[in-house]
């Protein structure tokens, strides 16, 4: 498994992190799966601890319509074990750089 640092600071390396910060390289959270917030209730059919959670705008517009549905979200997510969140702009969508990673589905290894 990948830590949570070693796969931002791959993919996303010019990412802004927003919350609890954690200073680069002190970060062992170890990222077992990654799922999907889906623009529906439930928004995700299993999330265990250590998952990592993509979280579309359009769909978070959905399932957290309101500043105390966020906030409610945010919590869940944290008790749940969550390794983290990525917030993906709504903009991001419509590029052509998203629309071909998103055909792309990762492996999961053992």
């Amino acid at each position: 498994m990948a830590s949570l640092h070693e796969i931002l600071a791959t993919l996303l390396p010019d990412a802004d992190s927003i919350g609890a910060p954690v200073p680069y390289g002190d970060d062992t959270r170890d990222v077992g799966w990654v799922r999907v917030l889906r623009a529906r209730v439930p928004a995700l059919d299993v999330l265990e601890p250590s998952d990592l959670v993509i979280v579309p705008a359009s769909s978070l517009a959905v399932v957290a319509p309101a500043p105390a549905d966020l906030v409610d979200l945010a919590q869940t997510l944290t008790r749940s074990g969550a390794s983290g969140l990525l917030l993906v702009p709504a903009a991001a969508a419509t590029g052509t750089d998203a629309s071909a990673a998103s055909t792309q589905r990762p492996s999961r290894s053992a």
